[in-house]
Formats: structure tokens, C-alpha cells, sequence
């Protein structure tokens, strides 16, 4: 399914009794989309809608504060971490490339490492989403590479065993 289907999804999905379930939407498609912020921002949108503006202020942390709603919900969300540039890299979860967003976002994610550099000697860095295939691989255990060779020999010798009793009973009937 595409990001196009999964919007569509969300956007026929929303009264308030499926706001949950379209939050929960978003936040998966910002896990496979994550240099997308339009996708931040429709749930920035969702929450402060609910009125929930420290989590609005959160997703719309590397939005460029363009309405007062917007600016309220990061100064009420900075509030609650107490600005900390950890708490907030921790919180927001980049994953995408730095290179691929629009310079206020790259400005304020610089700006986060720094003072969380600053302040607790450590910037938080998350890996790319992995691709399912290769996450879910592992090498294969020892039964799993003996399996196919004890099936096989079993099933010779059961042939080997078969042929061996028709042949006995070909030789005790004639």
C-alpha cells in the first residue's frame, strides 16, 4: 500500500471515535516516511484538534512556526522537557536524512544536537528503518541445514527398503 492509500485510509477514518487508530496510522507512516513532515504535521494537527498541545508541539518541532497555534503548542511542548535537546531528539524520533529536509528543519535538528551535546555529552541517533526481509534474517541453525538432508535419506532408504521387500516376495511366490 502506498502513502497515497494509507492518507486516503486516515483522512475517511477520522471521527472521534477512530482519532486513536488515524494517530496511530501517522505515526507508522512517519516511521516508513520519515523524511515526509507533512505527515508530522497532519498529526501535529490531530492532536492540537484534541487539544493535546504539548504532543501537537512535538510533531510540529521541525515545522516552521507559521500560525500562533503552532508556535503555543512547541513553547508548551519545550516547556514540559524543559527544553532539553535530548528529551526532545529521544522524543521525535529522526530516522530520515538530514540532507532531504527543508533548511528550518535542518536548522533546528543541528541546533537540538548541539544542545543536547552541550548539555548531556550525547546526541541520540536513530537507526533507518530496516527493511523487513533483512531484519527478519538470521543464519540458519544447524537442524534447520541437516533437515533436508535427513528427509532425503530417509526417503532412499525407505525406496531402498521397499524395493529389497517386493524383490523377497517376487522370490516366496515363484
Amino acid at each position: 500500500m502506498n502513502l497515497n492509500q494509507e492518507l486516503v485510509k486516515i483522512d475517511t477514518k477520522t471521527p472521534q471515535e477512530l482519532e486513536i487508530k488515524a494517530a496511530d496510522r501517522l505515526k507508522n507512516l512517519i516511521y516508513q516516511y520519515p523524511n515526509d513532515l507533512i505527515l508530522r504535521e497532519q498529526l501535529a494537527e490531530l492532536y492540537y484538534e484534541n487539544g493535546l498541545l504539548e504532543a501537537a508541539g512535538k510533531f510540529w518541532m521541525l515545522s516552521e512556526p507559521t500560525t500562533k497555534g503552532i508556535k503555543q503548542s512547541i513553547a508548551a511542548y519545550e516547556r514540559s522537557v524543559n527544553s532539553s535537546g535530548t528529551k526532545i531528539l529521544n522524543d521525535i524520533i529522526f530516522r530520515g536524512d538530514k540532507n532531504k529536509l527543508p533548511e528550518y528543519a535542518k536548522k533546528k535538528l543541528i541546533a537540538l544536537e548541539k544542545d543536547s551535546l552541550v548539555k548531556s555529552n550525547y546526541i541520540p541517533t536513530f537507526s533507518p528503518k530496516k527493511n523487513r526481509t533483512k531484519r527478519n534474517s538470521h543464519p540458519p541453525s544447524l537442524s534447520e541445514k541437516i533437515m533436508p538432508f535427513i528427509l532425503v535419506s530417509t526417503l532412499i532408504f525407505t525406496l531402498i527398503l521397499a524395493v529389497v521387500a517386493l524383490r523377497t516376495v517376487m522370490n516366496w511366490i515363484f
